[in-house]
């Protein structure tokens, strides 16, 4: 979604008030009241405003929001992807002087050799380490592991990640 930045899921109702229990990606990130956060419906984002948040665990918070107030309600959340806005997020990170790998969705990936070759469309988490999820003008596939000796730069004013693939990795997708 143009404009906005994953940040986590709604992973089930936690009361029979409304409150709510949400897995956040990135544990630095916190649901306050003041940054309205958005929720997926059928592609669409759609704001929704905390009115509280405590912390469960790391990246697990119980979320009570405005005009949610029972189960029945919390209920249709579930399973539902979470948003910020991508200004709310950069200046998050800004403001606490990190990186996140979620902002580099919806950037493109330059390769030393090869030139463009496609579009970042998820962050795949697998144990050890983040893989990107790149498809070409084609609509193909491309995963390439998020590690720092193949990444040379993130540029978030180009929105281009410049990588430097290690020999024969892109060669099995067939790129050209």
């Amino acid at each position: 979604m143009e404009g906005y930045v994953y940040i986590g899921i709604i992973t089930k109702p936690h009361s029979y008030k409304g409150k709510i229990q949400v897995f956040v990606e990135n544990e630095k990130i916190k649901l306050t009241p003041q940054v309205p956060v958005f929720v997926e419906f059928q592609k669409v984002p759609v704001p929704f405003f905390i009115e509280e948040s405590t912390a469960k665990t790391g990246n697990i918070s119980i979320v009570k929001f405005k005009d949610i107030d029972n189960e029945a309600d919390a209920q249709n959340l579930r399973n539902r992807k979470l948003y910020f806005l991508k200004e709310t997020y950069d200046g998050f990170f800004q403001e606490n002087d990190s990186f996140d790998i979620n902002i580099i969705r919806d950037f493109d990936v330059i390769d030393t050799k090869y030139g463009l070759i496609g579009l970042i469309r998820d962050i795949l988490k697998y144990p050890g380490h983040d893989v990107m999820q790149i498809f070409d003008d084609r609509k193909n596939e491309i995963l390439i592991p998020f590690n720092e000796s193949y990444v040379l730069e993130i540029n978030k004013k180009t929105k281009k990640v410049h990588v430097n693939t290690p020999p024969g990795l892109l060669d099995i997708y067939k790129i050209n």
